[in-house]
């Protein structure tokens, strides 16, 4: 509809699947969604596509939907995030009663008013924002996060909670995902300064 009556100036699309909802107002059923759907190629408004870890596999399996930047999209994926936080849910629930992992606190608050601020920029001045890495994926179909020793995602946009972990975030459901799996920074980080140190690194990095 926006192409016959362009009502906005930009478009910030965050966290979703590869499927589209129905006009009729239905809901969408993700297991029945095997192709993912696309932006138009022939809008010309600005869209920036935000996705966390965790929207890039099932259930959502955004990776279905991927497509290139163009002169009027751009998709930033954010490694070590979820759907659904500890930001998000809440202090009350950051953890479970009953199980031994903790919801991922990465750092996606952050990344989402980055986007925002990105994308007002681009609409006001006209200065589109850098094109951002993907997440490397070891599957296509269904899509499956490549990680690292640690269980971190490679690629993607990356934040020193990440670059520097002192714990391993993940986007996905135990066992693997929405948890904080601590236990590696003594190894990783025998020194306060080292952790420091790299973390800064990390940051002007970004």
């Amino acid at each position: 509809m926006h192409p016959l009556s362009p009502a906005f100036d930009g478009f910030l699309v965050h966290s979703r699947g590869a499927g589209a909802a129905p006009l009729s107002g239905a809901g969408i059923d993700p297991a029945a969604v095997t192709a993912g759907v696309r932006i138009r190629a022939d809008n010309r408004t600005p869209v920036l596509i935000l996705e966390s870890e965790g929207d890039i596999v099932p259930p959502l399996a955004f990776g279905l939907a991927r497509q290139p930047d163009s002169g009027w999209l751009r998709l930033r994926e954010t490694a070590g995030t979820a759907h659904a936080d500890a930001d998000t849910l809440g202090a009350g629930q950051a953890r479970l009663p009953g199980v031994d992992w903790r919801i991922n606190e990465g750092p996606h608050r952050f990344l989402a008013q980055a986007a925002l601020h990105a994308l007002q920029r681009w609409v006001c001045q006209g200065t589109p924002p850098p094109r951002a890495a993907r997440i490397d994926l070891a599957s296509q179909q269904p899509p499956v996060i490549a990680r690292d020793q640690y269980g971190i995602a490679l690629g993607g946009v990356r934040t020193p909670a990440v670059d520097v972990p002192a714990a391993t975030l993940s986007g996905q459901g135990p066992p693997g995902s929405g948890a904080c799996h601590r236990g590696q920074p003594r190894r990783l980080y025998p020194r306060p300064a080292r952790l420091a140190a790299g973390a800064g690194r990390a940051a002007r990095a970004v």
